[in-house]
Order: structure tokens, then sequence, then C-alpha cells
């Protein structure tokens, strides 16, 4: 349990500042390489969101058509609780690729939260025209409603999201699926995920 959890954190951490050391160095290579700040602002978001925030704006500024970088920088706003400015840099993200899988999972996401159903269920239907088992729409969704300790509802998104993979869903899937039940109080359905 703990033990396990703390590990994986340790791992995590290695692996980030890995991916920063290598950054770094490319970013030392050729100072206007875009997609390095990019790498690098998302090895820090964890640990430093500020600095990690910087490096993205600089990654924005270099490419300002970025989807991923907007995407990224929207998710951010979304970490500070500034869900507007995470919607309007989704719009954007969306009006330079109105297919951009990442973009209307977050934008999904954030409409699940703040109980627009209608729209959460209009998005999804893009997505799944898209990419008719991209189940990442749901577990954007059921991250996001966990993180507002709206545990219910996480794991219902997280089962919708399951339910369109093959084989059910990764090991993060059936993770994050024990973590909503176990929230919910209920340690049997955790230990059955």
């Amino acid at each position: 349990g703990r033990r396990r959890r703390r590990a994986a954190a340790r791992q995590d951490k290695h692996q980030n500042d890995e991916a920063m050391k290598s950054f770094q160095a490319a970013i030392e290579a050729d100072a206007e390489w875009q997609p390095a700040f990019l790498g690098a602002a998302r090895a820090l978001a964890d640990q430093n969101p500020p600095q990690a925030a910087q490096l993205a704006t600089k990654a924005l500024a270099m490419n300002p058509q970025d989807v991923a970088t907007q995407v990224f920088m929207a998710e951010l706003a979304v970490d500070n609780g500034k869900r507007d400015d995470a919607r309007k840099m989704l719009q954007k993200a969306l009006e330079i690729n109105p297919q951009s899988l990442e973009a209307l999972s977050l934008l999904a996401g954030l409409d699940y939260v703040e109980d627009k159903l209608t729209d959460f269920d209009a998005t999804v239907a893009k997505v799944l025209a898209i990419a008719p088992t991209h189940g990442e729409v749901y577990r954007v969704a059921g991250n996001l409603a966990a993180h507002n300790y709206r545990f219910e509802e996480a794991a219902k998104a997280l089962r919708e999201g399951m339910a369109l993979h093959q084989g059910g869903g990764g090991l993060e899937d059936w993770l994050f699926l024990a973590l909503a039940e176990h929230g919910l109080g209920r340690a049997e359905e955790a230990k059955k995920a």
C-alpha cells in the first residue's frame, strides 16, 4: 500500500529528474527548439508548477500554434483553479486543431465537473466520432471529478472509459478506479479493482 505509493512517487521523481536533464541539454544545444521547453515544463509540472508555467509560456511564445502547449497550459490553469482561463486556452487549441483529442477530452472533463452534462455528452460524442475507443475522455473527466472529491462520479466516468478499451483498461485505469472506490469508503470494491 503506502510503501508502493512512496516507491512509485520516487520513481516518478527520478524519471522527471532524468527527463529534465535531457531537456536542459537540448535547450543548451538549441535555445530555439520549442519541444524542449514544453518537455521541460512537463517534467517540472508536479515539482515546480510556477517554473513549469514559465517554460510553457516560453514554448508558446516560440510557437503559438502548438496545440500540445495550449493544452498543457490549460491543464496548469485547471490545477490552479482557473477554469475560465483553461477554457480560453482550449478554445484556442481547438481553433488550431478542431480534432485535438487532448483538448476535447479536457474540455469534456471541465464540463463534467461543472455539471454541464449536455455539453459533456456532446463533446464526448465528438471525441468518439474521431476515435471510437478513446476512453481517455472519460479518464480525464474521472480524474477531475476525483480532484474535486466527487468520487462516485469519478468511478462512474472511469468505468465508462474502461469499457471502451479492449481488455478493460490499463493498470493506471484500475489503480485510479481503486482509489476512487476507496475514496467512497468502499474498501471491498477497491480491493476488487
